[in-house]
């Protein structure tokens, strides 16, 4: 994989500026008001921003992250808001630390919102420490979503897990489920079982799957996991590992995880672009600065924010209808986790 563009480097010159124009500007652009107006809006502003009845003291900081608006960095390519399926993190890292440092990079970026997954690789005892931790931040914030994932698809007990923890907190749904990790060291059988009672209290639920079944066309996996998502027209599915391209027309409920930006996954002819984003979703495998990630050395990235920049630069070079742009940047994430602020 090549590495991001050089102009994904200037981050930091953008978040520099960014603050200052946050500071100077109003949202219109208009003049200073005089020093009277000036305190009646301070106090108007403070009144609007008061912290919902309930909210903990050490969620303050991620509530207001979360209420801020997103900026869309002028000059860096696509000019409207993203979203991202495949925000890793993993069992070592704090929830609230991890929340509010990605909420900065999804602000500075405009990133509106995100799909956060659990560790691949701990066992599923360890795993449920982060499904523990990120139900508490759930309820305060509808831009991060947090997918139960600490359990085997194939364990006869993961449907009790999976709709204990579903009732007990705001989860977008479940994943990352590995069918069959790239690696090769995880797989389970696509239609397990235990797997199709999970996807059934989903689709009563009204919450969504992210997979990972890495597998080309005319495989047994492929097919096999393809026939599942037919008979499941109702739960909606981003998978990462398939190609886009191939995805029969009978799916309009599946998405396919793309990584943005400095793919050379993406076909150079604008066609064949246009047919694989139409379906696409974006998913970067990334976290915020100072929450290194597996894929981050391996897709050039050092943080969150760098791909997104990249994602921008990429939707912004290629000649594509503005239709399929949209559909690639958020379109195709708000029909598989509806917004439910």
């Amino acid at each position: 994989m090549d590495a991001p563009p050089s102009g994904a480097r200037v981050l930091p010159f953008l978040l520099v500026v960014l603050a200052s124009c946050t500071q100077l500007a109003d949202d219109d652009g208009a003049p200073a008001a005089d020093d009277d107006d000036s305190s009646q809006a301070d106090d108007d502003d403070s009144s609007e921003a008061a912290p919902p009845e309930g909210l903990p003291d050490r969620l303050a900081d991620f509530w207001r992250a979360c209420e801020q608006e997103p900026t869309i960095p002028p000059g860096t390519g696509y000019d409207g808001l993203l979203t991202d399926t495949h925000v890793h993190t993993n069992v070592a890292q704090d929830p609230l630390a991890f929340a509010l440092a990605l909420l900065g990079e999804m602000n500075a970026t405009g990133v509106d919102r995100v799909v956060v997954q659990s560790d691949h690789f701990a066992p599923p005892s360890s795993r449920r420490k982060l499904d523990l931790g990120w139900a508490e931040l759930l309820p305060w914030c509808g831009r991060v979503e947090f997918l139960v994932g600490a359990f085997d698809p194939e364990d006869p007990d993961a449907p009790a897990y999976v709709a204990e923890r579903l009732d007990a907190a705001p989860y977008a749904g479940v994943g990352e489920l590995d069918i069959r990790h790239v690696s090769g060291q995880l797989s389970a059988d696509p239609d397990a079982g235990p797997l199709l009672l999970i996807y059934a209290d989903l689709v009563a639920r009204g919450l969504s799957v992210h997979l990972q079944a890495s597998a080309g066309p005319f495989e047994p996996l492929f097919d096999a996991q393809v026939q599942v998502m037919r008979t499941h027209p109702e739960l909606p599915f981003a998978w990462l590992g398939c190609t886009g391209l191939s995805l029969p027309d009978d799916l309009p409920h599946v998405s396919c995880t793309l990584v943005p930006g400095g793919n050379a996954l993406w076909p150079p002819d604008p066609v064949a672009a246009a047919e694989l984003l139409s379906s696409g979703i974006i998913g970067s495998d990334m976290a915020p600065e100072g929450f290194p990630t597996q894929a981050g050395p391996l897709l050039g990235w050092d943080s969150f924010a760098e791909a997104m920049l990249d994602a921008r630069a990429e939707l912004g070079e290629r000649d594509l209808p503005d239709e399929v742009k949209y559909a690639f940047a958020r379109g195709n994430f708000d029909r598989t986790w509806p917004d439910r602020r």
